[in-house]
């Protein structure tokens, strides 16, 4: 994902730079950040990758537990974070599981804009849906987050009846940055995983255009593009100046003549 980016990247990541292919930008490299282990400065070092930022940077942190051993100082990264990526173009990707930050990060204080999605397994949607016999989607989103908050998902009962399936639910929520209810919409959308081709997420450039080159660029004649039944329709065409002084049958039931006769006036 982060190899097809169109804009510069900054990975903040736990994962080695080697995993992560080429990327067009910058990656920190946490996977040796052990919190009270290490001596180095995290904070400082994205402080610095922030200060850098190109316009238009997607910045990926895919560990923000990581900062959580000094929380005055996670929060601090986080809110300059937001602050860099708050310009048009930019983001900030945070894949969030169950963590002690998720309830700071997705609060309205902390960034009015906000794209949240939340996977569910299957078997809790299709349970809610038959126990309140939901007939529309709209007050599904609200009756998942109490079945969410009292842990259901996390029910074996309802991770084990799930059979392997590419499909999956992801409840979306969005909200903009001006606020208010219509500034806030939830929905539960299917998602199904499946092999994509690379030419259509990835926009091919051959290094070299074949050009096309016309019969009147290689100087040849017209005939050449007929095909075998045009060239046989155009042969049985009666040409009138094939036999000179001899008038030709056009094939219209005319019987053309020279009136020696004059007319007498």
């Amino acid at each position: 994902m982060l190899s097809q980016s169109k804009g510069p990247v900054l990975a903040i990541t736990l994962l080695s730079p080697s995993l992560l292919g080429s990327i067009p930008g910058r990656v920190v490299d946490l996977s040796s950040a052990v919190p009270g282990y290490s001596e180095r400065d995290v904070e400082a070092e994205i402080m610095q990758a922030i200060a850098e930022l190109a316009p238009g940077t997607q910045v990926l942190l895919d560990a923000p537990d990581v900062l959580v051993e000094d929380h005055p100082r996670a929060w601090r990264t986080l809110r300059a974070l937001i602050a860099a990526t708050s310009k048009p173009g930019s983001r900030l990707i945070l894949p969030l599981p169950p963590s002690s930050l998720l309830d700071d990060v997705i609060s309205a204080s902390f960034s009015p804009s906000l794209a949240l999605l939340t996977p569910l397994p299957v078997r809790i949607v299709q349970s809610t849906i038959e126990a309140y016999l939901l007939t529309s989607p709209d007050p599904l989103p609200p009756l998942l987050d109490s079945a969410l908050s009292r842990g259901a998902a996390d029910l074996p009962v309802l991770r084990d009846m799930d059979p392997p399936s590419p499909d999956s639910v992801v409840c979306v929520l969005l909200r903009k940055a001006a606020g208010g209810a219509k500034g806030i919409q939830r929905s539960i959308e299917r998602f199904r995983s499946r092999v994509v081709p690379l030419g259509s997420m990835v926009d091919f450039k051959p290094a070299s255009v074949a050009k096309v080159t016309t019969h009147a660029d290689l100087n040849l004649p017209f005939n050449l593009s007929l095909t075998e039944s045009q060239r046989e329709a155009r042969g049985a065409v009666p040409l009138p100046y094939a036999h000179e002084g001899e008038g030709a049958d056009l094939g219209m039931g005319m019987d053309w003549s020279d009136d020696e006769e004059d007319e007498e006036i």
